[in-house]
């Protein structure tokens, strides 16, 4: 919460309450009274992924639109970096380049559309071989941002026009997905491929 607060370039925060405990909910509370930007939407119950991402969106005024997990703690600069490269495209959704901890780069944030064959190679350990699969984050950094197949929904920008066109996050797309994080992105990026926006990749965050 500590970074999101001093991120540049957030004209708004609007956070979704999926049901946190009351040490979260105290500590919302507090950022809430210390900063006029933040509103709390509470009394949904825990609607899963996908609702709450569209809950807080219609809240939300700005025409550019960053969806960030509580478990993501932004680099002072991440979303104007975000918000650079997003102008650069039309349309497109931009993600961020999460990193664990270590600094090592998380496997959800850069891949490869998922196919059958790239399942394949993944699950059954073939990439030992030197197949490929649909993992990209050991790939060389590129120069600039650039298109890729899918990126993580736990940090990522989409104007809200082309939020609205894609129809927003339907809950068949989208369900809650406790242990896989590369369900949601995967799948959004599907959807916005929908509306021929292209999923890029930038700006960098920590992903605890």
């Amino acid at each position: 919460m500590a970074a999101l607060l001093t991120a540049e370039n957030l004209e708004q925060i609007v956070i979704a309450d999926n049901g946190n405990d009351a040490g979260a909910e105290a500590m919302l509370n507090g950022a809430a009274e210390r900063d006029a930007r933040v509103r709390i939407l509470r009394g949904q119950g825990n609607i899963g992924f996908a609702a709450a991402c569209n809950l807080a969106a219609r809240e939300a005024k700005s025409e550019t639109l960053a969806f960030i997990n509580p478990d993501v703690i932004l680099e002072l600069d991440a979303i104007t970096r975000l918000d650079s490269a997003l102008a650069a495209a039309a349309p497109a959704i931009v993600g961020g380049d999460l990193r664990d901890d270590q600094g090592r780069p998380e496997r959800g944030s850069r891949r490869d559309r998922l196919t059958l064959w790239r399942a394949f190679t993944s699950f059954t350990g073939l990439t030992r071989l030197g197949l490929r699969d649909f993992n990209r984050h050991t790939d060389p950094l590129p120069n600039a941002p650039a298109p890729t197949g899918a990126i993580s929904g736990a940090l990522f920008l989409i104007r809200r026009a082309d939020f609205d066109a894609s129809r927003r996050f339907r809950r068949r797309l989208l369900p809650p997905c406790r242990g896989s994080r590369s369900l949601p992105p995967r799948r959004g990026c599907r959807h916005a491929r929908s509306v021929r926006a292209r999923p890029a990749w930038p700006a960098p965050a920590l992903h605890q």
